[in-house]
């Protein structure tokens, strides 16, 4: 299997290191490159060509979600992750809607941050079970961050998010999903 190609936007020296450390030394990754703001984040993935994009919220110039919605809308396969310490619904919603893949907090494991880049690699969508209960709660999904338009959320989308929200991991929802 080819490494995945990971690259971060993240304003913390410090974070960018320890995951430039981390993904470097896997052997099932291709670190890209780490950037301390998303203002020119088009012009790197051009450049890098990541298949994961780990994306801080709060960041100088851009906000990770303007990037995010950037990003999406040159390239729309792009797997963007949210890697954050917002947990609040806000900008919960806002990252969802933006297109963001994921949505995870930077005080996980850094075992679950590998488990996590690999399901985004894989196409899977990645909403920790805290997450899945503020999306659910606020119907983040009402409306499609692709076009803007209303999108009425399924009986097995509720499903899914009702799995995850109890603790259900995604191998769990996939039949509901």
């Amino acid at each position: 299997m080819n490494p995945i190609k990971v690259l971060l936007f993240d304003d913390s020296r410090r974070i960018r290191d320890s995951l430039a450390i981390l993904f470097s030394s896997h052997p099932e990754f291709e670190w890209r490159g780490a950037f301390a703001d998303a203002s020119h984040a088009l012009e790197i993935l051009d450049k890098h060509t990541p298949h994961v994009v780990l994306m801080d919220i709060e960041m100088p110039g851009i906000s990770g979600i303007e990037a995010t919605k950037a990003i999406k809308k040159k390239f729309p396969n792009q797997v963007v992750i949210m890697l954050t310490t917002f947990d609040d619904d806000d900008k919960i919603c806002d990252a969802i809607l933006s297109g963001a893949s994921g949505y995870i907090l930077k005080n996980e494991s850094l075992s679950y941050l590998v488990s996590i880049v690999k399901q985004g690699y894989e196409g899977k969508e990645l909403i920790s079970s805290g997450i899945a209960t503020k999306v659910q709660r606020h119907d983040c999904y009402e409306y499609s961050a692709s076009n803007g338009k209303p999108r009425i959320l399924t009986q097995r989308d509720k499903e899914a998010l009702t799995q995850l929200a109890y603790g259900k991991s995604d191998s769990t929802t996939e039949d509901i999903a």
